[in-house]
């Protein structure tokens, strides 16, 4: 088997559905997790970017509520599944830089195929990985 299945699988389990199982409220852990669980959907998990790597506390992308949806304005780099998901994560900052609780997650069912992406960023190992890089654009996040 390659390996790059086990890193796929850990990333779909361990980032973006443990992440809803641990934060989500019900009403979101009902509208998420139940195709996650099975397989039937793909989820991915976008924090790294280009100057401040995982780091999330130098995170450059912002988030600002405009009615009754959030912008989402930045760009992520590395997102596993990013092509291929159905259930998007993103980490985008609400508070000031250099605030560690400043930070809220964001969960959209939009594919990244809406997305600006450029080149997969393939690295040795993830065959079965499609990651990419892309700009975040307004959609309805919750």
């Amino acid at each position: 088997m390659d390996p790059a299945i086990g890193l796929s699988i850990a990333a779909h389990n361990s980032l973006c559905v443990n992440h809803i199982l641990t934060f989500a409220n019900e009403k979101q852990k009902q509208r998420w997790l139940p195709k996650l669980a099975i397989g039937e959907h793909i989820g991915a998990w976008g924090i790294t970017e280009h100057n401040t790597g995982s780091d999330a506390g130098g995170m450059l992308t912002t988030a600002v509520k405009d009615g009754a949806e959030w912008v989402l304005n930045g760009t992520k780099n590395f997102i596993t599944h990013a092509i291929s998901a159905n259930v998007v994560v993103v980490i985008a900052r609400t508070g000031e830089k250099g605030d560690k609780h400043g930070m809220t997650a964001f969960c959209s069912r939009e594919r990244y195929t809406r997305l600006y992406q450029w080149e997969e960023n393939r690295q040795d190992g993830d065959a079965c990985q499609r990651d990419c890089g892309a700009c975040i654009p307004r959609l309805p996040y919750s």
